[in-house]
């Protein structure tokens, strides 16, 4: 009876060790033992000396409880370190976010001050346009960002063959190169820009893209 009746015991301490810790567990194991002995060994209802084979049951019972103890704590150990771990993940994360963001900010504000713009494009092809581009160029940020073919289309006549050679010859020579062209917006507004560009190629000699600048300078023309 004495085995069958530990059974329940022994699941009970482990629970206990799991979930509250070490402490609670011994706890658990001596008012174990004590009901144990108290309620179901001979006399029942009464503490009586334990033999032998039960101190080894009894034994066996407390070293499960403390391995469930041991790796309950390595758990909760884990646990708290990986939640720490993330908690500091989190803090950087928001902490780059916020400087990344700021600098953005800054960023934007210089080229809004000084009309200088940054775009990346290649071919057809618009990879990326500052906030100063689309104040520049008069596109609208609302609809993305405008193929090359709706940029070309808003280059003065006069400077579009000259700049497509310049492109052409910095593309040959692999090179940066500076220029100064005109552009004519919707509503007939013409603006100056001056330019430098500077093609990237990959490990293979690929076009990557080409990122440039260009600077409103209309108000120095005037």
């Amino acid at each position: 009876h004495f085995d069958a009746k530990l059974t329940p015991f022994l699941f009970a301490v482990a629970v206990t060790v799991w979930y509250a810790g070490t402490g609670p567990g011994v706890l658990a194991i001596v008012l174990s033992v004590l009901s144990l002995n108290y309620f179901f060994l001979q006399p029942f209802f009464s503490f009586n000396p334990i033999s032998y084979a039960d101190l080894v049951y009894l034994t066996f019972c407390a070293f499960c409880a403390l391995a469930v103890g041991w790796v309950s704590a390595v758990r909760r150990r884990t646990e708290q370190e990986l939640r720490w771990a993330h908690e500091k993940l989190e803090a950087t994360v928001a902490e780059r976010t916020a400087s990344l963001q700021r600098s953005e900010r800054y960023l934007a504000e210089a080229q809004r001050l000084s009309h200088c713009g940054v775009t990346a494009y290649k071919g057809s092809k618009v990879f990326y346009g500052s906030e100063e581009i689309y104040r520049i160029w008069g596109f609208d940020p609302a609809q993305g960002v405008p193929s090359r073919k709706a940029a070309l289309q808003r280059i003065h006549p006069d400077d579009l063959d000259r700049l497509n050679a310049e492109v052409e010859r910095a593309l040959r020579e692999k090179k940066r190169y500076s220029t100064a062209y005109r552009i004519v917006l919707p509503d007939g507004t013409v603006k100056h820009l001056e330019s430098i560009r500077e093609p990237v190629f990959s490990a293979s000699g690929e076009l990557v893209e080409i990122v440039g600048t260009q600077i409103d300078v209309t108000e120095c023309k005037r």
